[in-house]
């Protein structure tokens, strides 16, 4: 290793996936990420470096087919359950050395795999799968000097490394740690049980509100902002990120960028902003409204307000006695059996869609009511601003 040559990358919230790239050091950050180490023919100066971070990430180890065999380093700094190693190659074809007593290498016809600090509670991969087994780390710890390929413990200049580049492969291993530490820092906040102001400035962010009344804000794309206990507000930039108000009266507004936003319990105002959003209110008398683009709307528990906005939205209902508005686009609004007694206020003849799940048309009655219609199955029942019929029904 010689950090002072890697090009560094980035993982974001969301589940990432990443294949090698010599002369690169991946930091996952959070979300579960899956990370391709596929053995590629390259120079071994310059072997890829895979920090996995928070969630529960899968170290995909694919055989070597060129004539360099690959040599990966590994340091997840993590703190988190769920982390897996797999590879594609038996156990019983490797040899695995412990490094100084502080790394494991498995080194076989597939290539290297060198696990920095791997019994350190930060690094620790909970599951390591071969073509021809799997194991727990308990499980692997404990037969690890029993195996019949177990080389015992080994040096660093036994690999070939020199006083040099024995000092400067630990001053990278450093390096990477304090890196891991300064990321996983930067990239997560936690609020106070009072009422704090907090940004999201970084892509890949997670803020948390914690308790008190918060205003969080995100400039960067794939964060995840939530509010915790408190009336808060919510607000998100551009890009494609996750907010969830959860206790609280909150306000919530995606900005650009197709977002996730969930309004949590009590009785949340949940705006979509431009780009393809997916919406739900949750529990609480919601008000949703997607916005600009093609939007998922879902009222959740009790009796929402949910409105479309632009574009072609698909609007659910669920529970409760709900009040839906399409407004402009192609528009699809959904009930199911136990979903309430609802008003659609703006049905569009020959534009707009009705779907009913788990239901017939046998199941379902048509009436006037008013100056529009009814529409009555179960114990469902929605009125519209206009006379459907079956032909405006799909049946799910």
């Amino acid at each position: 290793m010689a950090l002072s040559g890697y090009t560094e990358v980035l993982g974001t919230i969301r589940g990432d996936v990443t294949s090698r790239s010599d002369g690169t050091i991946y930091y996952g950050l959070n979300g579960d990420d899956l990370l391709l180490v596929e053995g590629m023919a390259g120079s071994t100066d310059d072997e890829p470096i895979y920090v996995g971070g928070k969630g529960a990430d899968a170290y995909q180890f694919a055989t070597n087919s060129g004539s360099n065999l690959p040599v990966v380093m590994i340091a997840d700094y993590g703190n988190s359950s769920g982390d897996v190693f797999n590879a594609d190659f038996a156990l019983s074809a490797v040899t695995m050395r412990t490094v100084d007593s502080l790394h494991l290498l498995i080194s076989g016809s597939a290539g290297s795999v060198m696990f920095l600090y791997w019994q350190e509670a930060a690094n620790q991969i909970e599951t390591f799968t071969f073509s021809d087994g799997s194991y727990s780390y308990a499980d692997f710890v404990a037969i690890l000097p029993h195996f019949a390929g177990y080389d015992g413990n080994v040096t660093l200049a036994s690999l070939g490394y020199d006083t040099a580049a024995g000092i400067a492969f630990y001053e990278d291993a450093q390096a990477i740690e304090s890196r891991a530490e300064a990321l996983n820092a930067a990239y997560e906040q936690t609020g106070t049980e009072g009422n704090d102001t907090l940004a999201a400035e970084s892509a890949g962010s997670i803020v948390y509100g914690a308790g008190g009344d918060d205003r969080i804000t995100g400039s960067g794309a794939l964060n995840l902002m939530e509010g915790g206990a408190g009336n808060d507000t919510i607000l998100s930039g551009d890009g494609q990120d996750t907010l969830q108000g959860n206790q609280g009266i909150d306000y919530i507004d995606g900005g650009a960028g197709n977002d996730e936003l969930r309004g949590g319990k009590d009785a949340d105002s949940v705006y979509g902003g431009l780009g393809d959003d997916w919406l739900n209110g949750n529990i609480g008398a919601d008000f949703v409204s997607g916005g600009g683009g093609n939007d998922t709307l879902r009222g959740g528990q009790n009796s929402d307000s949910l409105d479309g906005g632009d574009g072609n939205d698909l609007i659910y209902g669920d529970k409760g006695d709900d009040t839906l508005t399409g407004w402009n686009g192609e528009d699809t609004f959904v009930f199911r059996v136990g979903d309430g007694n609802n008003t659609i206020t703006d049905f569009q003849l020959g534009i707009d869609r009705l779907q009913l799940q788990g239901v017939t048309s046998s199941d379902v009655s048509i009436s006037t009511y008013d100056s529009g219609g009814l529409v009555e199955f179960s114990d469902v029942t929605i009125v519209t601003n206009t006379l459907i019929t079956m032909g405006h029904i799909d049946f799910i």
